[in-house]
């Protein structure tokens, strides 16, 4: 999720994109969400696991990463919005006309600047490595139990 033109906001997608260069297994559909969170639950409607990569702010130092589940972002950032709509609404909404996931997980970045721009900012440049490790960690970890493997 995020937008690409608005500097740390589009961090997500810098690290989507890194993840899919990275990635050397199937079964994983990458979708770029950009600002409209509705489309992207809609387009993973069919899918098992959902791991979101955004830029979420809680007060944390910026370039901080952080991985958490659907409740604990409602509970650590409460009131967060993920572009004008709440991430575990539309969960929860997918989940009520028969469409739920089996885990949904977030791995976040608190921005430093949200402005006008198509790049990141220094230091969420030098955090983005972390945002990747965490995502991959995220994966593996969904992958390699649906798989039965212990590692890659």
């Amino acid at each position: 999720m995020g937008n690409l033109l608005m500097k740390d906001d589009g961090v997500g997608i810098h690290a989507l994109r890194a993840l899919e260069r990275q990635w050397q297994g199937d079964g994983v559909e990458w979708i770029d969400g950009g600002t409209d969170a509705w489309s992207a639950v809609w387009r993973a409607r069919d899918c098992r696991w959902v791991l979101v990569l955004d830029a979420i702010r809680v007060g944390r130092q910026p370039g901080s990463v952080y991985r958490l589940s659907l409740d604990a972002l409602e509970e650590d950032a409460p009131g967060v919005s993920l572009h004008d709509v709440s991430l575990a609404g539309l969960i929860r909404f997918e989940s009520a006309m028969g469409n739920g996931f089996e885990s949904v997980r977030v791995v976040a970045m608190e921005p430093a600047e949200i402005s006008a721009g198509t790049e990141l900012s220094e230091t969420c440049r030098a955090a983005l490595p972390d945002m990747v490790r965490e995502g991959r960690a995220e994966m593996l970890s969904k992958t390699f139990k649906e798989r039965g493997n212990a590692s890659q």
